[in-house]
């Protein structure tokens, strides 16, 4: 059976697999694993549930409404693409490029965004319960209406990557790491309850527990403005 990947604006073949039983899946997996350019592909719808799909060039491909669950989509070049109404549900996208993707609707709980380039990423409505979001790059993605751990996310979080552990503040929680508590909670945790969270971690959290709090604060709506905080030093004045 001869199936064939097209280019979604001209119809060009981009790639194409002939075999006994062959499936969408496997044409995809066999362009993938010869590096094949699929950007512009339309895989509109497709089913791709447990690819192996690591790396592969999508830059704009169609992929409204494709069943991605649980495919592994590591370091992959998506962007640009199509993700809208996507099911993402435990994907691997750790190191994704996701630039300026479109996912909104998308379906991306339980997946796995760590160190993802999420940057201008459209993620409006999109369903982010569980994801790993640690040291994803997430300016200016828009997140209106995206849920996260239960909350509805009114504007994209702040995250922070260059300090010991990634960072990313919601209006509700901070994630430090693995750590993830509401605001009030890290306000509140003793030195004992800190200490006993990794090595190392009450000396840090002693260093930047108030700047941590005045960015939860402003990002929640409690403080106008970060007033003594230098953005440049990342310190409390």
């Amino acid at each position: 059976m001869m199936i064939e990947i097209k280019c979604r604006f001209t119809g060009r073949v981009l790639f194409s697999r002939e075999a006994d039983g062959n499936t969408l899946k496997a044409t995809v997996e066999a362009a993938v694993e010869k590096r094949a350019d699929l950007g512009d592909a339309d895989l509109r719808g497709a089913y791709l549930r447990g690819a192996d799909l690591g790396g592969a060039d999508l830059r704009d491909a169609y992929l409204r409404g494709a069943d991605l669950r649980d495919a592994d989509l590591r370091d992959a070049y998506l962007r640009g693409a199509d993700l809208g109404g996507a099911d993402l549900r435990g994907a691997d996208l750790r190191g994704a490029d996701l630039r300026d993707a479109d996912l909104r609707g998308a379906y991306l709980r339980g997946a796995d965004l760590r160190g993802a380039d999420l940057r201008d990423a459209y993620l409006r409505g999109a369903d982010l319960g569980g994801a790993d979001l640690r040291g994803a790059d997430l300016r200016g993605a828009d997140l209106r209406d995206a849920y996260l751990r239960g909350e509805k996310l009114t504007q994209a979080p702040l995250s922070l990557l260059n300090l010991r552990w990634p960072i990313l503040v919601t209006e509700k929680y901070l994630t430090i790491g693995c750590q993830c508590h509401t605001h009030e909670a890290w306000r509140n945790f003793s030195d004992e309850e800190i200490a006993k969270m990794s090595d190392g971690a009450l000396e840090w959290w002693r260093q930047w527990k108030g700047a941590l709090v005045l960015l939860c604060d402003a990002h929640s709506g409690k403080s106008g403005e970060l007033q003594g905080f230098s953005a440049a030093k990342g310190e409390a004045a």
